[in-house]
């Protein structure tokens, strides 16, 4: 794994995927700002340290929920 990429990681392995679907108001801010700062990493990633887009999109795809049917 491109050492750049190990904050990202584990930004995204302690997310909590679910936390849009929350009534806890204190719970769903926690989990947004959560997904701010991945985001943020991801652009600093992609523009700034010029990680392929492809490399920063794959990590998240490993971390992000499979949907079920």
């Amino acid at each position: 794994m491109n050492p750049e990429l190990i904050t990202l990681d584990k930004m995204l392995s302690f997310h909590d995927w679910y936390f849009d679907y929350s009534d806890d108001h204190s719970v769903w801010r926690r989990g947004q700002a959560q997904l701010d700062a991945i985001n943020e990493e991801q652009r600093r990633l992609i523009h700034v340290v010029k990680v392929p887009f492809e490399e920063v999109m794959a990590l998240n795809e490993k971390h992000r929920p499979q949907a079920t049917n």
